[in-house]
């Protein structure tokens, strides 16, 4: 659930299908597809990394999720559109993840 919000604010609407008779077609993956694919590998990252500590002990499962998509998309520098902030975007409180 928290993948589709993200996505929703960083990726435009899905072009029309253009699969033929054959099956859809084989074209590389575009842009905001691998920018989307690496977000969600650095937030999975972030996450395992967080279970060889103590952060599940401190906070609850959403707060760790949340700051690991918020990590993710700070350490590879994408902003969200319309000049928004990603903590707004997210619903975290900055005091949260301080």
């Amino acid at each position: 659930m928290l993948v589709a919000r993200q996505v929703e604010y960083i990726t435009p609407p899905p072009p029309p299908s253009t699969s033929t008779a054959a099956g859809p077609s084989s074209s590389p993956p575009s842009n905001m597809a691998k920018m989307t694919n690496e977000l969600v590998q650095y937030a999975m990252n972030f996450a395992n990394d967080s279970m060889h500590t103590s952060l599940c002990l401190q906070f609850n499962a959403k707060t760790i999720a949340l700051a690991c998509v918020y990590m993710s998309v700070k350490f590879t520098k994408v902003r969200p559109t319309e000049g928004k902030m990603w903590s707004d975007i997210l619903g975290i409180e900055m005091e949260a993840l301080a």
